[in-house]
This record gives C-alpha cells, sequence and structure tokens, in this order.
C-alpha cells in the first residue's frame, strides 16, 4: 500500500536439470497410431479404422458406419421449426485437405435464409469436430435453432454421460438402458450405442448457446425404430 512491502519471503529449490520429459515435442506429431489406418478420402465419403463417414452434397454426414453397421437412421440436420424435416441440409462440399491423420472438409448451405458455413475436421481415430458458422449478409434472426442426430434404436439402447454442465446432480445415473425419454441441462458430452457401436454427441463449451428460456437443450427421445438426440442452440429468436 503507497509503496510500502506488506511482507516478504525467500525460499530455496534445487534444479534437477534437463530431464528427458523437458520441452519435448513427443505428441505433437500429425501421426496415426497402431492400431488405427491412415485416412482416405474417396469423393465424400471419409474412411477410417472400423468407421466410414458420407456426406452427399450435405452440411453433415448423411451416413456413419461402425463395425460395419450404419448407425443413423436419418441424416444429422440443422433445422428452426418445431420439428426435423428428416432431410439433409444440401450444401456444396469441398475437402480443403486431406493427409493420412486429419481431413479437412468444408460444407456451405442456408439454415432459414441465412448463409451457413460448416468446417469440418475428421480425425484418424474417429472423432469430427464441426465450427458451424452463421454469416448473415445482412440483419437477421432465426426462430429457432436446433441439430439433431436420429440414430437407430438396434445402435442405441445404451447411453453414457461423463460430465455435466449446470447443476447436474452428482448423484444422478450417468449410464444405462435407453428405456424412456431423456432431457438435460447443457451437457459436455452424451453418448449413444451398445457394447460394440455408438456414436458420442459432444460440445466444446455453451458459448453462442441461447440457454435462457431454454432449461434442457439436449433431448433424446424413443421413436420407435428412431432413437433421437436434438441439441437446441434457441428456443427463442436467434
Amino acid at each position: 500500500i503507497g509503496g510500502d512491502t506488506i511482507s516478504d519471503a525467500t525460499t530455496t529449490f534445487a534444479r534437477l536439470g534437463e530431464l528427458p520429459w523437458m520441452n519435448t515435442k513427443i505428441g505433437l506429431d500429425s501421426i496415426v497410431i497402431e492400431p488405427f489406418k491412415p485416412l482416405t478420402v474417396d469423393g465424400q465419403t471419409v474412411s477410417l479404422w472400423n468407421r466410414r463417414y458420407v456426406w452427399k452434397d450435405s452440411l453433415f454426414p448423411v451416413e456413419i458406419y461402425s463395425n460395419g453397421k450404419q448407425l443413423l437412421s436419418g441424416p444429422l440436420e440443422i433445422f428452426t421449426g418445431e420439428a426435423p424435416t428428416g432431410r439433409p441440409n444440401k450444401a456444396v462440399v469441398t475437402i480443403k485437405s486431406a493427409s493420412e491423420a486429419v481431413v479437412e472438409l468444408e460444407a456451405k448451405s442456408a439454415i432459414g435464409g441465412v448463409p451457413v458455413t460448416a468446417r469440418t475436421t475428421i480425425e484418424y481415430d474417429g472423432m469430427i469436430l464441426i465450427n458451424l458458422v452463421f454469416e448473415p449478409e445482412s440483419a437477421a434472426s432465426l426462430p429457432r435453432c436446433a441439430m439433431t442426430m436420429p440414430m437407430k434404436t438396434g445402435c442405441a439402447w445404451l447411453y453414457n454421460y461423463a460430465r455435466g454442465g449446470g447443476a447436474v446432480a452428482e448423484t444422478e445415473n450417468r449410464i444405462g438402458a435407453m428405456n424412456g425419454d431423456k432431457s438435460f441441462e447443457w451437457l459436455t458430452d452424451f453418448w449413444l450405442g451398445t457394447p460394440d457401436e455408438g456414436l458420442m454427441w459432444f460440445s466444446v463449451d455453451p458459448e453462442n448457446w441461447k440457454l435462457k428460456g431454454n432449461p434442457t437443450p439436449l433431448n433424446v427421445k424413443l421413436e420407435g425404430d428412431v432413437t433421437r438426440l436434438t441439441a437446441t442452440l434457441t428456443k427463442s429468436q436467434y
């Protein structure tokens, strides 16, 4: 306060020298680690070890195969109405770059008249990261915005989520059988599958989600042969 020293302390330590792990670059190389195999691209199909993703002039994959099975009952879709259309969001798809470890894909479409770009990264272990960017040319709004992932019920009768967002209780059952509809506050991830295959939806953080008035943005519903995960970015004007 006023430039005076409030307290002073001294400690000593011994430096052990240059240890093998100091300043290492191990783990930063973009290489494929066994048992995974190099990525391959055939048109709009990206294949990897035990999995295949298929775009068909669409914003998101319309087919996802794991362990030789098609997991989806319909295309991944973003929609603005009260219910999904069951049709893919038509898009212009471009492979921006491709290596054995990473494929970069860009898809351009329009949602509710608003231009949107999905910049997608596919990694050799099966992870897909989609950066969805709305690019209005002038002031624009959407009445609602949600994304849906419809899976075949036979491929989605188990669920699991490892980490919770908001006020999800630590005592809540986070693994089990899908025996009814489920609704959640914002979550970082949610997995649906079987002992042999499955899909995990994840979101890096809740930034740009409109959670006010949208207390349960993540919903999983049983619709006969379809188990549908829907992530609602906003329920009101966006």
